[in-house]
């Protein structure tokens, strides 16, 4: 499991980070200086600029040259990860198990680090119960719940579970609270997903790892959408 996380921590593809931006707020509790933009701002100048000879201060306000002063507000999000994981009878065979654990613990560690909040679910011919991580400890959890799943599902429905977390994905996003949503299939179901199209996920990074098996059309998608697609992983 630690190898193949080792491994994905490579892929720029799979890199997450926090959004970290300040926003204007004029009740903010933070102050920055920043460029005056027109001269009905000359009030914020600082006191230094009022030593300068007129024509040269007025100069310094129409070149761009002259900081007003600002309050502000500083505004962090984490990136949404969500991950799917077959939970059909096929993937307690071979290290089939063992290869989504690393995985799953790849996308975790972004959590402990406090750069992205997860949701994980597993799936057969539906999503199951929705599990979701956004400290260390809730992280730490998580992989215990995996490690103690029943791999004894049915058959799989790889597009239609992709289009209903998309589907969950959008809920979370309009609450405002993350950001660049990323969604992570794995799975070892060949069944077709021909019909699963970008259109069926916009604004979503889709990553496919198809685990001792192969599923072209789910690993391209992945591809085409930003993402990673592995098959026979």
């Amino acid at each position: 499991m630690v190898e193949i996380s080792r491994h994905l921590d490579k892929l720029s593809r799979m890199q997450v980070r926090r959004q970290r931006k300040t926003e204007t707020d004029p009740e903010g509790e933070e102050v920055r200086w920043r460029p005056m933009k027109h001269l009905g701002e000359i009030g914020r100048i600082p006191q230094s600029e009022w030593a300068l000879p007129r024509p040269y201060r007025m100069y310094r306000h129409i070149t761009g040259q002259t900081s007003v002063r600002e309050r502000c507000t500083r505004i962090e999000k984490k990136q949404l990860l969500y991950i799917i994981i077959d939970c059909s009878g096929s993937m307690s065979s071979g290290k089939r198990i063992y290869k989504a654990g690393g995985i799953l613990i790849n996308r975790l560690k972004a959590v402990i680090a406090g750069e992205a909040e997860l949701y994980v679910r597993f799936f057969d011919s539906s999503l199951k119960q929705e599990h979701h991580a956004s400290t260390p400890e809730e992280a730490k959890a998580l992989v215990k719940k995996f490690t103690e799943a029943n791999y004894s599902g049915g058959n799989t429905a790889i597009a239609a579970c992709t289009k209903a977390a998309h589907e969950r994905i959008e809920e979370i996003m309009r609450e405002g609270a993350v950001y660049r949503p990323e969604l992570c299939v794995i799975t070892d179901g060949d069944d077709d997903t021909s019909s699963l199209k970008l259109s069926d996920i916009p604004g979503t990074k889709l990553h496919a790892f198809v685990v001792e098996c192969q599923n072209k059309h789910l690993a391209e998608l992945a591809r085409r959408s930003g993402g990673v697609g592995v098959e026979q992983m």
